[in-house]
């Protein structure tokens, strides 16, 4: 590292003035007053301007190498303070600045989750720390939580996702990306931009189902409630001896038949809407256009949604007409939910399968959740020979790979229907 004087070599006639290179031109070799230095920056040499005084020049040229090195180099000398500021204060301002978006609740918690998991695992302090050799280490090592039965065996933990890891790096990712965009800038480039993205298979595959466990489910959903309630089982607080039914109230037999209603028609909704469990959860009264002969529901747009852009979607007419005696006959309003959707719907999804005789989880190892209801939707629409276009329309997916691959089950596409449209070349 060394500092130098720049040479310029320029050529003049007899009379003084400036010509270009010949053979009758007087060569003059000018040098600058000011000494020059070089730094090296994201794998090219950046020449930098300094002083007329050598000594003066190597200082600055020094100061400039560890600037670079340290990440420094575009901030003002006011904003150099914010890389040794406590990287708290910056996690702060950003939560704030996604308040200040209007995202919702639920993003905004977990965005903090992460990145206080990050920063504390990796002991990131200031954003000085803040590296992309971290940041890997974290995403390699990330191990899913031992409940305490496992802990007890001490079972070694599994590796989460690929899935949950990138959403790991999506918010680190996120929150460096801001500190490089705010005005004045807290970093001069995102150190998480060079941290590859996790690959890897999902750990947890999903199926569709068969219309006829379809049907089965959705019966049974409907006489559980009531069902279980009847039954006098240990510590119910029934009278009666264990397995024998119980005399219910008319009041209590009508309040669990209407549990077991609206569950039924929660996991119709979900199959033939294709509405993610947040949506079906936000579906208000006033979203159903239930009247006339091409009912349909729409969804707003808003940042509460995974899909930003409003949409409208068709209703078949016989589950139109299940909606709207269900609204009539509990009493809703325009701002009226159609729809109870649990916290935790899979619980309660599971012994409904349970009950059903349909397996949570198969020989394949392929399960059957809550979700499962998107892909019976996607898997039946493309069964039935429903153009591509109109699947990704109707299940709001930006990819022909979501449609196609991710979300539609190909047990039951009908592959053999291909092969006569093979060349025959025999």
């Amino acid at each position: 590292m060394s500092v130098f004087k720049i040479q310029t070599i320029r050529y003049f006639d007899k009379k003084g003035k400036r010509v270009k290179k010949n053979p009758d031109a007087i060569k003059k070799v000018e040098i600058s007053s000011k000494w020059y230095g070089q730094v090296k920056m994201k794998g090219k040499w950046k020449r930098h301007s300094l002083y007329k005084d050598k000594q003066s020049s190597e200082q600055r040229l020094a100061q400039l190498v560890k600037e670079t090195e340290r990440g420094e180099v575009g901030l003002t000398k006011e904003n150099k303070l914010s890389l040794e500021c406590p990287i708290q204060k910056h996690v702060d301002d950003f939560i704030k600045h996604l308040q200040d978006e209007t995202r919702s609740i639920k993003h905004i918690s977990e965005r903090k989750r992460v990145l206080n998991s990050i920063l504390n695992n990796c002991k990131i302090q200031t954003l000085n720390d803040l590296t992309s050799d971290k940041i890997s280490n974290y995403l390699r090592e990330l191990k899913k939580k031992r409940t305490k039965k496992q802990e007890a065996d001490q079972t070694p933990p599994e590796e989460l996702s690929a899935g949950t890891k990138t959403q790991h790096r999506r918010a680190i990712h996120a929150f460096a990306e801001w500190c490089l965009h705010t005005s004045p800038k807290r970093l001069t480039e995102n150190p998480i931009s060079s941290v590859p993205k996790p690959n890897g298979d999902p750990k947890r595959l999903r199926r569709a189902e068969s219309e006829q466990n379809l049907k089965r489910l959705l019966m049974v959903a409907s006489k559980r409630p009531l069902f279980e309630a009847q039954t006098i089982k240990i510590n119910r607080g029934k009278k009666g001896k264990e397995g024998q039914t119980a005399n219910l109230k008319p009041k209590t037999i009508k309040h669990f038949k209407m549990i077991g209603r609206e569950r039924a028609l929660l996991y119709e909704t979900a199959i033939k809407t294709g509405l993610r469990q947040s949506e079906l959860r936000r579906l208000q009264v006033k979203d159903l256009n239930l009247a006339g002969k091409n009912p349909s529901f729409s969804i707003q747009a808003g940042h509460n949604y995974k899909n930003k852009t409003p949409i409208q979607l068709p209703l078949t007419k016989d589950h139109a007409k299940r909606l709207l005696s269900w609204i009539k006959d509990t009493k809703k309003n325009a701002n009226d939910h159609v729809l109870y959707v649990p916290l935790a719907p899979n619980k309660i999804l599971r012994r409904d399968l349970e009950a059903a005789g349909i397996e949570y989880q198969n020989d394949e190892k392929k399960y059957f959740d809550f979700h499962s209801f998107r892909y019976c939707t996607d898997t039946y629409l493309t069964k039935a020979g429903i153009p591509i276009a109109v699947i990704m329309l109707f299940m709001r997916h930006k990819t022909v790979k979501l449609s196609m691959l991710t979300y539609s089950d190909p047990k039951f596409q009908e592959i053999r229907k291909a092969l006569p449209h093979l060349p025959k070349l025999h």
